[in-house]
């Protein structure tokens, strides 16, 4: 998903859980997982691509107890200055947490799965869903193949006015190409192909489930942050989730 999307996303999903200044600190560090700069762009598990299911969620739930982990230091910090700092670093995990959440509704194909059941995804590796027991699994991408796509799908469009052209990238069976997989934005080849069977976006889809599983995510960090705690666990996600930075 592009930026604007994800932030799109994580406002609507968080925005009555959150401070603004909180608020901030997450989309930012959702949206900065996409610059070519940072380290986090050529993580396979965070964009949901060239990678397992399993990998998958491995990755989310690292990044799951690093949240836990720091609004727990936090509790123990004495000084506002180092809480504050445990806080800004468990709203950037929480980020990036759920920066790959999102990709893996646009990045896989999940909602292609469970069409038309409409369900989330809650962490298992095989299709839960289906009696075949297709296997999910992430896109591949190969760069300069599907950069090849793009361009021809530009002067396709250019010159005969319609929309797409037939992916010409070959994969193995076990291997879904991005650039015919993705959910990204309106009108993406997947988005086109899942409207023309089942009378639904499925960038839209994609986008409402990403939602949901945002919000589905923070519930259950505050479930586990109020166990491993006891009584201090809500004190200290009142403070979190009311901080200014």
């Amino acid at each position: 998903m592009i930026p604007s999307v994800h932030r799109k996303i994580t406002q609507n999903a968080l925005e009555k859980k959150f401070s603004p200044g909180v608020l901030n600190i997450i989309k930012k560090a959702n949206t900065d997982s996409d610059l070519p700069k940072r380290d986090a762009f050529f993580s396979k598990p965070l964009h949901c691509v060239n990678c397992s299911i399993e990998e998958t969620k491995v990755y989310i739930d690292e990044l799951e107890k690093n949240v836990v982990n720091e609004l727990i230091a936090a509790s123990l910090s004495n000084y506002r200055d180092k809480k504050n700092n445990h806080f800004k670093i468990a709203a950037a995990y929480l980020g990036k947490l759920n920066h790959a959440v999102q990709d893996f509704y646009s990045h896989s194909n999940w909602i292609e799965l469970i069409a038309p059941k409409k369900k989330i995804w809650k962490g298992k590796t095989i299709n839960p869903y289906s009696n075949k027991n297709e296997q999910i699994l992430m896109c591949t991408s190969k760069y300069f193949s599907e950069l090849a796509c793009f361009l021809l799908d530009l002067a396709y469009k250019k010159i005969t006015g319609k929309k797409h052209i037939n992916d010409i990238i070959n994969l193995p069976v076990d291997q879904l190409s991005h650039f015919k997989l993705n959910k990204d934005n309106k009108n993406s080849l997947a988005d086109i192909d899942y409207e023309k069977k089942y009378h639904e976006s499925g960038f839209d889809l994609a986008c409402k489930l990403a939602e949901y599983s945002t919000l589905l995510k923070w519930k259950n960090i505050e479930k586990i942050v109020k166990r491993e705690m006891g009584t201090g666990g809500q004190q200290i996600l009142d403070e979190f989730k009311t901080w200014s930075p």
